[in-house]
């Protein structure tokens, strides 16, 4: 499986702290066959995959919100989970949406429910002082009610090009916090897999998007977690 290789590259370039997966319909199948069951923990919520790395990771908390529907495919997830930091003590709060179709559309409840939902989704369960990264594949682009809607409350740190830019890597971090993106290609899907280097620093970080200390210049880099994002294992919906 071409998308199996391409993630266990990936992951041998930079191993990697967190991952989220659409269309993904055998989490343990998945793990196995890029090499990384033995690393990683993994759940699975209808179409959507997350994981951490067990590592240098220990789960605190994990969920999954209902935040969307289609007419097509019915209720659309967001997955979530806080981990602490063995090493830092730092929580970061993960979150792995799936977005509804058409393109665009909010599906059947419109974009700016769904921006809604995962924002209330982040406020009810992240507690001030996380690091909040979202990530997945949202059918939605930056011209979108949903896109606008979060970017007034998250910063965008990486998007892909398929279906005119449709996969999304955000977070409350501040300003100059995105270390380095990378663009792995489609692998055989239709979408692309997305990374991100993210720094984590030392200032109050607030789960709604306001940081305090975004302005002033970091002294201190307490973790640096990793994400990858990836839509294509087949078997389920776009």
């Amino acid at each position: 499986n071409t998308a199996t290789e391409l993630l266990a590259r990936a992951a041998d370039a930079e191993p990697f702290d967190v991952m989220g997966f659409q269309e993904c319909k055998d989490e343990g199948w998945l793990l196995a066959q890029a090499g990384l069951a033995d690393k990683y923990e993994i759940f699975r919520d209808k179409h959507s995959c997350m994981a951490y790395n067990r590592s240098s990771w220990s789960l605190l908390s994990k969920g999954v919100q209902w935040v969307a529907q289609d007419s097509q495919y019915g209720e659309r997830p967001a997955q979530w989970m806080r981990l602490k930091h063995g090493e830092t003590g730092r929580v970061l709060f993960f979150v792995n949406h799936h977005g509804p179709i058409p393109i665009n559309s909010g599906g059947e409840c419109g974009g700016e429910a769904v921006a809604h939902s995962i924002l209330h989704l982040v406020k009810a369960k992240a507690s001030v002082g996380d690091a909040v990264v979202l990530t997945g594949d949202f059918n939605s682009d930056t011209r979108s009610v949903t896109i606008r809607q979060l970017q007034e409350h998250l910063k965008p740190a990486f998007r892909g090009t398929a279906y005119g830019g449709v996969d999304h890597i955000f977070s409350n971090l501040g300003e100059g916090s995105l270390v380095s993106s990378k663009n792995w290609g489609d692998g055989g899907s239709d979408h692309d897999a997305l990374s991100a280097v993210l720094q984590v620093g030392e200032e109050k970080l607030d789960p709604s998007g306001s940081s305090p200390a975004e302005a002033k210049a970091r002294k201190e880099i307490d973790v640096v977690p990793t994400v990858v994002s990836y839509s294509g294992f087949g078997g389920f919906p776009r």
